[in-house]
């Protein structure tokens, strides 16, 4: 009979962290993926010499979420060195340095600031359902103090197009984190050797403690019994161990992970042994009109484009042409190995409705209008283009708007089954992409092991 303490479904980010941690601790983990290789909603993929990913990431761990976590399970983590270094908006016809927004009111932006780092997190626990401008409003009257954050969020993809649509808590644990660790509104960084790379690490770390990383395998079900988890069902053939039944093979454990993003979740959870209350949190927070959504482009080029600087995050608020708000960033500046030496890659993309995503007309006139409005904001692109490749990205995450965020989202240890966990940046957690799935996997460990790890004493997570 093959038996592990831990089966983690899902080879991205989250599953690895806790795979990692909890191989540290000497649990004997087993990470199933499906894809081919790990990384997940991080994965990449090669187009002419240039390194693309599922629409472009910035790494915004201010050092005691995924960074922490490499230092524990004994990897160094490593940034190019390379860093956003400026975020011009386009505003009244013109790019604008975002701190501009509040140029007339710096007191007034130092005043919420300091109140920011000095709230403990359990305050904004309390704003799970309360919109950012309604904070903000009960603050200051200084409109360019409110523009200036919900530009920040938008920039960030923290909320839909309608200023009602961002949360509160979230926005506020994210700068807490930032102003906190790094004395800065936003922080960002790109890791050496890619994205892909973080997992790979990871994975490196969990074979060298005992356990095992399988890819290729698909998890069709979770297997409970009495109330409790016993395992997972995979298909025969798939791995070399478990116990065979017919076109099956069953591996036992005491707890499974799911890391499956939570539009996929319902594929593997038992639904009939969960209470009808958690499935319908599942269930409400997958629905397509609750997923982010956003589209755009890479560009591979002859010469970097910018507004301020090459290393520049950018950001419109409604732009000319889409109606609606975007970013756009050199992912070359930031780490030059993603393109051939001496050319360029950027990448762009707007935010909006994820109904836009199945009208395969009125999207691909929005493309159009994306290709005027970039042209619109860089004068110089058309002349230094080589080629463009569209994308659409609706796995990026569930909307971080009022009452769909923190304790509106399903909790890590689903109930009635002893053993069984979800984790990941689409259930309960906080931060942002990449970070916010890292701390959910200290999370997730950590409950498993029953205790508090000393190594993050200093890490906000759940």
């Amino acid at each position: 009979m093959s038996r592990h303490d831990v089966i983690i479904i899902g080879g991205g980010v989250t599953g690895l962290s806790a795979g990692a941690i909890l191989a540290k601790q000497g649990k004997k983990v087993i990470v199933l993926e499906r894809r081919p290789e790990v990384g997940g909603r991080i994965a990449e993929t090669t187009v002419d010499g240039y390194t693309l990913q599922w629409g472009g990431h910035i790494l915004e761990d201010t050092g005691s979420g995924l960074g922490r976590i490499f230092e524990y399970v004994g990897l160094e983590f490593e940034d190019t060195g390379v860093r956003n270094d400026a975020c011009p908006v386009f505003y009244d016809g013109a790019w604008h340095d975002i701190r501009d927004y509040y140029a007339n009111d710096r007191d007034e932006y130092k005043r919420i600031v300091a109140e920011i780092v000095a709230s403990d997190y359990d305050e904004f626990e309390k704003l799970d359902d309360t919109p950012l401008r309604t904070w903000l409003e009960a603050r200051t009257q200084s409109q360019g103090v409110i523009d200036f954050f919900e530009s920040l969020a938008k920039i960030e993809s923290m909320g839909g197009e309608r200023w009602y649509d961002i949360s509160a808590s979230d926005f506020l644990y994210t700068r807490k984190l930032h102003y906190g660790e790094r004395r800065v509104a936003g922080y960002s960084v790109w890791p050496k050797g890619g994205y892909v790379k973080l997992c790979t690490d990871l994975a490196g770390t969990i074979k060298a403690n005992g356990g095992s990383v399988e890819t290729g395998v698909k998890v069709s079900s979770i297997t409970v019994e009495n109330g409790a988890v016993k395992g997972v069902v995979v298909g025969r053939g798939e791995i070399p161990i478990g116990d065979y039944d017919g076109e099956t093979a069953t591996l036992r454990a005491d707890h499974v992970i799911c890391t499956l993003p939570i539009w996929d979740a319902l594929t593997v959870l038992p639904e009939e042994h969960m209470p009808k209350w958690y499935v319908d949190q599942i269930k409400e927070a997958s629905k397509p009109e609750n997923r982010t959504f956003w589209f755009g482009f890479y560009a591979a080029l002859n010469e970097p484009v910018y507004a301020r600087s090459p290393r520049e995050l950018t950001g419109w608020v409604k732009g000319p042409y889409t109606g609606m708000d975007g970013w756009s960033f050199l992912p070359s500046a930031l780490d030059p190995s993603v393109a051939p030496e001496g050319k360029h890659l950027l990448c762009c993309g707007v935010v909006t409705d994820p109904s836009l995503s199945q009208n395969k007309a009125l999207l691909n006139q929005k493309f159009d209008e994306l290709d005027q409005e970039m042209d619109h904001f860089f004068p110089e692109l058309k002349k230094h283009v080589i080629w463009k490749k569209r994308h659409k990205v609706l796995t990026y995450n569930v909307w971080q708007r009022p009452g769909l965020v923190g304790v509106y989202r399903p909790a890590n240890k689903v109930p009635a089954v002893d053993g069984l966990w979800v984790a990941g940046d689409t259930y309960r957690s906080r931060m942002i992409g990449i970070d916010r799935a890292a701390r959910s996997g200290i999370t997730v460990a950590e409950s498993i092991l029953g205790e508090r790890i000393s190594a993050f004493e200093n890490t906000w997570r759940y």
